[in-house]
C-alpha cells in the first residue's frame, strides 16, 4: 500500500507498507497532526504493544473497548454440554397471522417450560450448536413474514459486495407474539435477563437497546457470504454475540464455516432446520477475536434461510 498526497496519482509515495499477520496497527505521519492527536495515536500504539507483550495476542478492538458486562457461556472443551432451561419453549403450531395478541397463543406460551442442550463446537471461537431452538412452525412463521417482506440484496457497510450475495429483510421484536417469543428465549441461551434483548430503546422505561432486529436472510442457489467479522472497530460498543437461526436445510451446500477455529478439523456445520449456532465476537478481555471469522458457504442446491440475532455490548451503537 502506498500513501500519497490528494491529486498526485500515486506517482509519489510518502509512505509504503505491506500488510501483515505480525502486525494489526499501521500508523502514519506527515507531521501536520496536532499535538492531541499525535499522543492518542502514540497512547494506542503502546496500549497494543504492552498487550501483545502481555498476551501474545495483537489488540484488533477500539483502543477504549472494555470487558464485557454481559456474561458469556464458557466453553472449556470440544463436546461439552449445558441444559439451559427455558420458559419460552418453541411452539409446535403458531396461529395464523394477525395483528392483535392472540389468546390462543398466549395460552400456549404459558404451558410450561423446557429444556435446551447447547454443545461446544469451538473453544475459540466460543462457539456452541442447539438443537431444536425453534420448531418447524416457528421457522415457517418467520420464512412467511420473509416472503410477504420486500427482500433486498444484502449489504457490506452499506454497499453492495460481490463477496455477499444473499438477499435479506429486519424483523422487529415486536412484530408477531412469535419473535417475541424467540428474542426471550435466546436471552436464556445466553443467559441474560430478556431486557438485554430489546431491539430498540425504551427511553421511557430507562431500557437501552442491546440487540438489533432480526436479519433474516435467504439464499439461492451459488449464493453466499464470504468469511468477515461481526464485530466492528468504529466505537467501543460492538456485536457482543451472533445467534444463527437455520430456517430450513439447503438440499446441498449453505453451512457456516469457521476457517481460523481451533479445532482438529476444519469446522463447516449446519445444525438443521430448527438448529442455532451461537457464537462470541468478543474476547473476556474486551478484544475482538479474530477467530471469530466466519463464513457462508454457498448454497449448491435448494434455498436457505436463516436468521441473525446480533447481542451488543454494554449497549447497541452502529455498524
Amino acid at each position: 500500500f502506498a500513501v500519497t498526497e490528494l491529486g498526485s496519482n500515486c506517482l509519489v509515495p510518502l509512505w509504503e507498507f505491506s500488510v501483515s499477520e505480525e502486525r494489526y496497527l499501521y500508523i502514519f505521519s506527515d507531521g501536520s497532526a496536532n499535538e492531541q492527536l499525535q499522543a492518542k495515536l502514540q497512547a494506542e500504539k503502546a496500549h497494543a504493544d504492552a498487550y501483545l507483550a502481555k498476551t501474545g495476542r495483537h489488540w484488533a478492538a477500539h483502543p477504549h473497548k472494555q470487558p464485557p458486562l454481559k456474561f458469556m457461556r464458557p466453553a472449556r472443551s470440544v463436546g461439552e454440554q449445558t441444559v439451559v432451561r427455558t420458559c419460552s419453549p418453541p411452539l409446535l403450531s403458531v396461529p395464523s397471522r394477525r395483528p392483535a395478541p392472540s389468546p390462543q397463543l398466549e395460552a400456549v406460551s404459558a404451558a410450561g417450560c423446557a429444556e435446551l442442550v447447547m454443545e461446544v463446537i469451538s473453544t475459540s471461537p466460543r462457539a456452541f450448536v442447539i438443537r431444536n431452538f425453534t420448531s418447524r412452525a416457528e421457522a415457517e412463521h418467520l420464512i412467511g413474514i420473509g416472503l410477504a417482506a420486500n427482500i433486498e440484496r444484502s449489504t457490506t457497510q452499506a454497499r453492495v459486495s460481490r463477496s455477499r450475495t444473499s438477499r435479506n429483510t429486519w424483523v422487529a421484536r415486536s412484530t408477531s407474539p412469535v419473535t417475541e417469543r424467540i428474542y426471550r428465549r435466546a436471552a436464556e441461551v445466553l443467559g441474560l435477563h430478556e431486557h438485554a434483548l430489546w431491539d430498540s430503546a425504551d427511553v421511557d422505561n430507562g431500557f437501552p437497546s442491546h440487540a438489533e432486529p432480526i436479519q433474516l436472510v435467504h439464499y439461492s442457489v451459488g449464493q453466499k457470504y464470504d468469511a468477515h467479522f461481526d464485530w466492528s472497530v468504529r466505537q467501543p460498543a460492538s456485536r457482543f454475540a451472533t445467534l444463527l437461526l437455520y430456517l430450513n436445510e439447503p438440499q446441498e451446500g449453505g453451512k457456516t464455516a469457521f476457517p481460523r477455529a481451533d479445532t482438529p478439523e476444519p469446522l463447516a456445520v449446519h445444525p438443521g432446520l430448527g438448529g442455532a449456532i451461537l457464537f462470541y465476537n468478543t474476547l473476556p478481555d474486551g478484544n475482538a477475536d479474530v477467530n471469530s471469522l466466519h463464513a457462508a458457504l454457498p448454497v449448491t442446491a435448494g434455498e436457505k434461510w436463516l436468521a441473525n440475532i446480533w447481542v451488543w455490548d454494554p449497549v447497541r451503537g452502529e455498524i
